[in-house]
Parts: C-alpha cells; sequence; structure tokens
C-alpha cells in the first residue's frame, strides 16, 4: 500500500521509495494537495492512486482508484559524452570504474536506448564481454546492461542488427519518440549524436546528461553541430567525479530565441 505524508513540504514515499516532493498549502481547516505534481508523484506507484479528497489534517489520504488520473509521460533522455571544445568522440574521454557504474546504472533504470548505425556497431563492443568477460567489473556490468536494455538502430543500410535485443527502426526518429510516448514505460535514452541534434531540432529532447570530460581534443565532430535555433537551458543538477568528469543535467526550455 503506498504511503503518503500530509503536511508542508511533505515528502511523498511509495512503496517505501521517494517518488516526488511536493509542498501542501493550507485552505481554511483542510490541507490539499497539488493534483498535478500528486500525480507526477504518484505516477511510479502499483496500483496508481488519485486523491479524491481532503485528508482533515491526518497523515494519510484517501484514494480514488476508480477515477481518472494524469498520466506521467516517460522522457526522451539525451546522453552522451563531449570534450571541453564540444567534440564527441566515443574514443576520447576519461573512462573508469565510476563512469562506468554510472551508465550502467543509467541504462539499467531506462526502458530503451535509440542508436545510430555508427554508434550501435561500435556498441557492439560490448557484446564480446558476455563470451569473454574482462578483469574489470565494472567493465561486465555496463556490458550486461547495454545487453539487456531494448535497442532500436536507425540504418538504411544494415538488415540485420546481429544483437537479440536490438532491432532496426522502421519509421523515422520523430515518430518513433511519438509513438513511444503514448505507451507507459521506463524513460527513452539516445545514445548518437545525429539522433540527438535531429529530436533537438524537433523539440523532442525532455533533458540532457552531457558528461563533459576535462580535456580539449581539437578535432572531430561536435556535439551541437546543425542546430537551427538558439535554445535555452535550465541547469537541473550535477554530478561530478574524482577523474574530473561532471556531468550536467539541462533541461531544454522549449523557448527558441531569434539568432541575432
Amino acid at each position: 500500500m503506498p504511503i503518503f505524508g500530509c503536511a508542508t513540504d511533505t515528502l511523498y514515499f511509495c512503496q517505501g521509495v521517494q517518488v516526488y516532493v511536493i509542498k501542501t498549502f493550507s485552505n481554511c481547516s483542510f490541507c490539499h494537495i497539488d493534483h498535478d505534481l500528486f500525480s507526477k508523484a504518484a505516477a511510479n506507484c502499483n496500483p496508481k492512486p488519485f486523491i479524491s479528497g481532503h485528508c482533515n489534517g491526518r497523515p494519510n489520504l484517501t484514494f480514488d482508484h476508480q477515477k481518472s488520473r494524469t498520466k506521467m509521460m516517460r522522457k526522451t533522455i539525451a546522453a552522451i559524452n563531449m570534450t571541453l571544445d564540444g567534440i564527441c568522440d566515443h574514443h576520447v574521454g576519461i573512462v573508469d570504474q565510476a563512469l562506468h557504474q554510472h551508465y550502467s546504472e543509467l541504462l539499467n533504470n531506462a526502458g530503451l536506448i535509440l542508436y545510430g548505425r555508427k554508434t550501435f556497431q561500435l556498441m557492439q563492443f560490448w557484446q564480446t564481454l558476455l563470451t569473454n568477460p574482462s578483469d574489470e567489473k565494472t567493465m561486465n556490468d555496463f556490458a550486461n546492461s547495454i545487453n539487456k536494455i531494448e535497442k532500436i538502430v536507425f540504418s538504411n543500410t544494415l538488415k540485420n542488427t546481429g544483437w537479440d535485443t536490438a532491432k532496426i527502426a522502421d519509421k523515422p526518429p520523430e515518430n518513433i519518440i511519438l509513438d513511444l510516448k503514448k505507451q507507459s514505460g521506463q524513460d527513452i535514452l539516445i545514445g548518437s549524436r545525429s539522433l540527438i541534434i535531429q529530436l533537438l531540432n524537433s523539440n523532442l529532447i525532455d533533458e540532457f546528461q552531457i558528461c563533459i570530460h576535462p580535456m580539449v581534443e581539437g578535432k572531430g565532430l561536435r556535439l551541437f553541430d546543425q542546430i537551427k535555433d538558439r535554445i535555452s537551458f535550465k541547469l537541473n543538477r550535477t554530478k561530478s567525479f574524482d577523474s574530473g568528469v561532471i556531468i550536467l543535467y539541462y533541461e531544454p526550455t522549449k523557448v527558441k530565441l531569434a539568432n541575432r
């Protein structure tokens, strides 16, 4: 049974796991909940509760499981590595145990990942570790995580992926993202530079997780190449590593500014 508290600045919990923080506000003698925020908190609960009234100051709320409720839409997350000078190259960066662990956890908590052909073929290296494990545990963990997650590959030349958990896309990226967002499930990861650019130009990226490596490469493909318009972002949080690598979690504001 999901447990929800009732007080100002209440932490809401679902089966013992914190899922959202909601501020309540007083109205006469009753304590009311912001229904939109509540729906986000309740989205991960099973069964999913819906608030049907006030709580009269008691610690638990009354739920009506039959009423319609706002559905939490899965996010499209662009997660990719980049150097200080904006170069996006899977062969460049400071990759250590901590970073492998981070990306393993990211994959384990996502529903699927989208790749272009070139990046997908680079990722196929990890298939070799399934039969010939590394001496490094975090590399093996990442290999298992990338193997388990569903992968959709965009290619005009590949006929077969050679990977049981990967399939060739049958629609353009924009159409697939829009279809996936109508379905329930875990978040959608975008792992290729070309797809990130395409979906960013279509306003279909909900969050950036940009992993910045403390080095200047000087040559190579830049992550934000061929962007149609200037786009502003909101920094939600950061995560730093002992190696000097830092991950910036950005949310596009969806407000495009005219080029000056």
